[in-house]
């Protein structure tokens, strides 16, 4: 590896948070631009501060990527190289030393989800397919809800509750992330208590995505759905869900979303991964989760 990285005049480094200009034009250029990526690319860095990579050729940074590490796994995920790059090893080397990096971690389980061409790559290496993570698209979100009188925003009361409701199902402590997007999208992160006063549910609303959203029944997820509804969002409204949930197809379609692609969902390590699927009804982000 050391002899092929020096033909290629080929150096991993850290991503800092005075890199993050040079970060999204690499992303943009690898999957087209998308609203909000900077404020994105702020938040890894404040959830996580280690752990995100740029490639470089010489002193030119010419791919990205990394991974999130949570208390039972890892999410890899921002992986890109610019095209003029593509082909020739860099994609590889920088997905190598995220792989090195989360082993050093003492990371034993790691998740992803991958375009096609990068699935025949991580292929390589052992990742196998083990769900799919679909992307929906609404373009004009119904309206004229009530919302639940039991679905509410999240208070600080409600933290320890949501995060422990969160570990059970999510499969691990996410703790960080969820209070980063607590503190920047405070009037947007909703939670449904059930009769009892247990948490069943929430959602955080992004200005362009409901996630995370996990909740314990169909019904718990269209109740933060349509409370959601009456939040602004801003453009075209997308969710990913694992095609493991059994009812969120049906559901997206009833509040007219419609299917736009599906990505392999992979992993390796110690599987299954302890995540339980079947309750998430919208990720964070492809990155993330």
């Amino acid at each position: 590896m050391a002899a092929s990285r020096a033909k290629l005049c080929l150096s991993i480094r850290p991503i800092k948070k005075e890199d993050l200009p040079r970060a999204k034009e690499i992303l943009d250029a690898g999957y087209g631009e998308a609203p909000g990526r900077e404020h994105e690319l702020q938040r890894l860095l404040r959830i996580q501060s280690e752990g995100w990579f740029f490639a470089c050729r010489g002193k030119e940074t010419v791919g990205m990527g990394g991974a999130i590490r949570y208390d039972s796994f890892a999410y890899i995920g921002m992986m890109a190289v610019l095209p003029a790059f593509q082909r020739q090893g860099y994609g590889r080397a920088l997905f190598e030393h995220i792989l090195d990096w989360l082993r050093e971690q003492g990371c034993l389980t790691c998740l992803l989800d991958a375009t096609p061409a990068g699935a025949n790559l991580y292929r390589q290496y052992h990742f196998v397919e083990l769900d799919q993570a679909r992307q929906y698209v609404c373009k004009q979100p119904p309206g004229g809800f009530r919302p639940s009188p039991r679905v509410d925003l999240v208070n600080e009361r409600d933290v320890a509750d949501v995060l422990a409701f969160d570990r059970k199902l999510f499969g691990a402590d996410r703790e960080r992330l969820l209070r980063v997007y607590l503190a920047d999208f405070g009037e947007r992160f909703l939670v449904k208590r059930d009769p009892l006063g247990s948490v069943c549910g929430f959602l955080l609303a992004q200005p362009q995505r409901p996630g995370p959203w996990v909740a314990r029944s169909v019904e718990d997820a269209a109740d933060l759905l349509e409370a959601a509804f009456s939040l602004p969002f801003e453009g075209d409204i997308n969710v990913i869900a694992p095609a493991a949930n059994p009812f969120a197809a049906a559901l997206f379609e009833r509040y007219g979303f419609h299917f736009l692609r599906a990505l392999p969902h992979m992993g390796w390590g110690r599987l299954p991964s302890p995540c339980q699927r079947q309750f998430i009804y919208g990720q964070t982000s492809f990155a993330l989760g």
